[in-house]
């Protein structure tokens, strides 16, 4: 599994940065039930919260309107200044994959790619 690298850039996602990361979160509050609608090559809303008690970089991921999770603490902080500061940042749905959750029982995780500031613009 691949977690945070930087990768080549892919025919028709071309930005500044690239990386495929795995949602966090997706075990938690009922969230492996967006998680079972969502499809490879989706597109998902990140949404930044300053105010989350646990990390003042946190960025929800949402698919539909519904919370799927987080960007990863390593690089939501990288994230959240793109947004602040008006820069592109896309997010989809890269693979969706079961894992076993502790306790043994089964969950599906999801890894997305992140494109971070275009290529063709000023940004």
């Amino acid at each position: 599994m691949v977690f945070g690298r930087k990768k080549k850039q892919a025919p028709g996602f071309e930005y500044d940065y690239t990386y495929e990361v795995q949602i966090a979160g997706v075990t938690h509050d009922f969230r492996q039930v967006a998680v079972s609608g969502l499809r490879e090559g989706q597109s998902l809303d990140l949404v930044p919260e300053p105010t989350n008690p646990h990390d003042p970089h946190a960025v929800a991921v949402f698919a539909k309107g519904k919370t799927v999770g987080y960007v990863p603490a390593f690089k939501s902080e990288m994230v959240s200044e793109f947004i602040a500061k008006g820069k592109t940042v896309d997010a989809r749905v890269l693979a969706i994959e079961p894992f076993i959750v502790d306790g043994g029982y089964e969950a599906l995780g999801v890894r997305m790619v992140l494109g971070l500031g275009r290529r063709d613009s000023q940004e």
